[in-house]
């Protein structure tokens, strides 16, 4: 599961630097620093997934540097409200997919003082130990959305719709 997951990330990541250089536009943002934290410690470290991310995305792995040394970059635009979704959408999904169900089910074991838990993603059976800190992210999570003024909240609903993330507010 993780390893497909990690696949389709590496193309969905690699179509989104293709259309506009950075996740949310054409300057970096916090999303780019959060992905660039994550996926340095699988492109460029972890030998395996690195040969995979050289051989199947070199312009992702070229993003890993050119993020790593974003001194002297001019800001330029994010991306509109109505083009989120079609830039991010792939992303988005693939989230839901895997990382929604987790979150959830990881939050009820956690909840039910469970040691582990037993759940399915992307179609297979899922077992693990639970993550309090998961659980404390996903409350950061509802907490920004529940945070936000209305329209707002109702726009991110409106994008989330269809993704699977969605499960993480209801």
């Amino acid at each position: 599961v993780i390893e497909s997951s990690y696949e389709r990330v590496i193309g969905i990541m690699d179509r989104i630097i293709m259309r506009q250089g950075f996740v949310m536009g054409s300057r970096p943002g916090s999303s780019d620093f959060a992905i660039f934290g994550q996926l340095t410690q699988l492109g460029l470290v972890d030998p395996t997934p690195a040969r995979y991310l050289e051989r199947h995305s070199p312009r992702l792995r070229a993003w890993l540097d050119r993020a790593e040394d974003l001194s002297g970059l001019h800001a330029q635009d994010w991306l509109s409200r109505d083009a989120i979704i079609e830039h991010l959408g792939e992303l988005l999904g693939e989230i839901g997919r895997v990382y929604a169900p987790f979150l959830i089910a990881n939050e009820k074991a956690a909840h039910e003082s469970n040691e582990s838990f037993e759940t399915t993603i992307d179609g297979k059976p899922w077992v693990q130990p639970v993550f309090p800190y998961q659980v404390k992210c996903l409350a950061a999570i509802r907490h920004a959305r529940n945070s936000m003024p209305e329209q707002a909240r109702h726009d991110l609903d409106s994008m989330l719709t269809g993704t699977g993330c969605e499960m993480l507010f209801t």
